[in-house]
């Protein structure tokens, strides 16, 4: 994105269709495919598992390991981290993750909204910089 308020504009968007998250209909025509919902559910069912064993957030985990070692932080403000995973199944793939516990994404206040819009542009900024103007759902 150009600019800041095109970036926040989508971002409202986004939010708008996360209200609709128990609608399975919108959900999986928002994604690319219906596996890529499978795989979001699968992931979501692994971090459960591992919380009931270590009774910690393994999201929470990776997030701590990975700014102890600082090799595959892409960019971070107070909110959000985007991070290179170390086994990518794809190229330029960047995981973004809340260092905050949400819920619902649709609740975050002004400030964390605005942080993820300030990632998602530096993030964008980063990919036009190394790719040049290509679309990035490709």
């Amino acid at each position: 994105y150009k600019n800041y308020d095109e970036a926040e504009y989508y971002l409202k968007k986004a939010l708008e269709l996360a209200n609709h998250i128990n609608n399975f209909e919108v959900i999986s025509a928002s994604l690319n495919s219906i596996g890529e919902f499978y795989f979001i559910q699968k992931e979501f069912s692994k971090a459960r598992e591992y919380y009931h064993k270590k009774e910690r957030c393994v999201f929470c985990d990776l997030i701590k390991s990975e700014q102890s070692e600082e090799t595959r932080i892409v960019c971070e403000n107070d909110d959000f981290i985007a991070l290179c995973p170390y086994s990518s199944w794809t190229p330029f793939l960047v995981t973004l993750y809340p260092k905050h516990h949400m819920h619902d994404i649709t609740r975050m206040d002004a400030g964390i909204c605005s942080n993820l819009a300030r990632i998602m542009i530096e993030l964008y900024r980063r990919f036009y910089a190394a790719l040049g103007d290509v679309p990035l759902n490709a």
